[in-house]
This record gives structure tokens, C-alpha cells and sequence, in this order.
């Protein structure tokens, strides 16, 4: 499963997340081998740029607390 080994947020959903429970988050993300498998399938063939799929989960999840586009 995708988040087998995360820790819950302790926070309600309508409350900004910390730092800290970001850094929980993308640590727990990070070390999904479904994160690594799906990173390794969908990479581009050339040199072009890549972004983590972690960290702009993570900033997507930061905005939307914020409410922001």
C-alpha cells in the first residue's frame, strides 16, 4: 500500500500543515518503492526535466491548505 508505514496528521483538515508534518510526509513518501516503481516506469526517454513526484504531491497538499492556486 502507498502509505503503509505514514504516521497520521494530527491536525484537522482545515488547518495549515507544519513543516514538521510535511517533513513526516515526505519522508514516508519518499521511501514508497510505488512512488520509485511509478518514477522508474514514467521517466522521459531524453534529457528533460523532471520533477518528484513526492515534492509536487507535497507542494500541491501545501497550496490546497492554503487555499491557494
Amino acid at each position: 500500500m502507498l502509505l503503509d508505514r505514514i504516521d497520521r496528521v494530527i491536525t484537522r483538515s482545515t488547518a495549515e500543515l507544519t513543516a514538521e508534518e510535511l517533513g513526516r510526509l515526505f519522508n514516508a513518501l519518499s521511501g514508497s518503492e510505488t512512488i520509485k516503481r511509478y518514477e522508474y516506469d514514467h521517466r522521459p526517454k531524453g534529457g528533460t526535466t523532471i520533477f518528484n513526484v513526492t515534492s509536487m504531491f507535497l507542494l500541491y497538499l501545501f497550496m490546497e491548505c492554503r487555499r491557494q492556486t
